[in-house]
């Protein structure tokens, strides 16, 4: 008995290590709990609904559209719990400092009325915009706008 308890100790160890994964270059540990993820889009000369914003919790997916009409146009908001495999997504993507480093705003948006779009993180008591030129790809984050995009559209069609 005294000498199979050293080599359960061992086998108990590498089993252990075996389970742990390793997180992606340039990831840090964050509270996912306190993980908030936005984006939004607007135009500028438009009838109708023109500015929307996506709002991913843990818990929750909150999308709100609004026009400058109010009276024609009332805002809508529409909401539903969030997927494991939409958290865990935006996790990976979310878990990078590199997009704490971006600029804040590519190219020209909503310049000749072609729209703007945004992306912001809130993490760790710290909060980040990034505004781009609607439907454009910005280098390092390509990942997040294509998660954010397709939540956003899924309720746009709604």
């Amino acid at each position: 008995m005294r000498t199979r308890m050293p080599a359960l100790v061992f086998l108990s160890a590498l089993l252990a290590l075996g389970g742990c994964q390793q997180a992606p270059p340039g990831a840090t540990a964050f509270r996912a709990d306190k993980l908030v993820v936005r984006s939004g889009t607007s135009f500028g000369m438009c009838d109708g609904y023109c500015a929307t914003e996506l709002s991913v919790t843990a818990e929750t997916v909150t999308f709100t559209r609004t026009s400058r009409d109010p009276q024609r146009y009332p805002e809508q908001t529409l909401r539903r719990p969030t997927r494991l495999q939409e958290w865990e997504a935006l996790q990976r993507h979310a878990g990078s400092d590199a997009f704490f480093r971006l600029d804040s705003v590519y190219g020209c948006p909503d310049c000749a009325d072609g729209g703007a779009e945004w992306i912001e993180l809130e993490r760790d008591g710290r909060r980040k915009r990034v505004s781009f030129e609607y439907g454009a790809a910005v280098e390092r984050i390509e990942g997040l706008q294509a998660e954010m995009r397709a939540l956003r559209t899924g309720f746009a069609q709604q």
